[in-house]
């Protein structure tokens, strides 16, 4: 039976503020770079891009980290037995 942990509000905001953090800042770098690529030449091409480079990214990540995700759960289990 696994034993409980008790864990101090010290400790989980040491854990969540980097988290909240991070979240921020990614969300402050895109509207950095729209903002930037929409003062170009010939921005609504320069958008367009972007925004087709994006979804392709988000297609090809969502399977690699749920094969990340399966590859490290298939290795604890190993490990563990």
């Amino acid at each position: 039976m696994p034993s409980k942990e008790h864990f101090s509000y010290n400790q989980l905001l040491a854990f969540f503020i980097p988290l909240g953090f991070s979240a921020s800042l990614t969300a402050i770098t895109h509207v950095i770079i729209n903002g930037t690529m929409s003062r170009g030449e010939n921005e609504a091409f320069i958008n367009a891009c972007y925004a087709v480079a994006m979804s392709i990214f988000g297609i090809i990540e969502k399977p690699l980290i749920i094969f990340r995700q399966t590859c490290s759960a298939r290795k604890s289990r190993i490990l563990l037995q």
